[in-house]
């Protein structure tokens, strides 16, 4: 074979192997880097696993806070209370015939139940002498009066509240009705 053919097929030889070493250490790089996908794809599937888990239980403990909350939320308000029913058992046993000490005992102790409401913003409407407001009064009669505007509030058969500034209770109240002038 003459020295052309020979350094031809020499370098054809050369261009295969290097071609073929070429495609091998492609496939290797392929392979590890879907090697590195692959085990990202598990880092972050376990991720997800793990932050699933952790929302579940998330879920759980925000359920059962408003859960106790609903159940339990009056209790400052319920101890409060208490004391007020302690007031009233107290002036009770020590009543006995007094009946000036049972009205002022019943006097401080309905004090004491307003504060109570005050301390839970609570507040009483206060209605007599003012204008009827269907918002805040219910009206359950009416008496002519001569001295009073019409449909102004001259008495109070059950008082009124609010909680902070929702209505928790209306006042039924009487309105006055002006008397006709016959």
């Amino acid at each position: 074979m003459s020295d052309n053919k020979k350094s031809y097929k020499e370098g054809v030889s050369q261009e295969v192997k290097s071609g073929e070493a070429l495609k091998q250490t492609e496939e290797i790089d392929y392979k590890s880097k879907f090697e590195q996908i692959e085990k990202e794809a598990k880092e972050n599937y376990n991720k997800w696993l793990y932050l699933r888990a952790d929302f579940e239980n998330f879920k759980k403990r925000i359920y059962k806070e408003q859960t106790d909350f609903l159940k339990y939320g009056h209790e400052r308000f319920a101890r409060e209370l208490l004391l007020v029913v302690d007031s009233l058992e107290w002036g009770l046993s020590h009543a006995k015939g007094d009946v000036q000490g049972l009205e002022e005992g019943l006097r401080l102790t309905l004090k004491q139940c307003l504060s109570v409401f005050s301390q839970f913003g609570i507040a009483p409407i206060d209605s007599v002498g003012k204008k009827f407001d269907p918002k805040f009064h219910e009206a359950i009669a009416e008496e002519e009066k001569a001295d009073c505007e019409s449909s102004t509030v001259i008495r109070e058969h059950r008082k009124g509240y609010t909680l902070h500034d929702r209505l928790l209770r209306a006042a039924q109240v009487i309105v006055a009705k002006r008397k006709d002038q016959g």
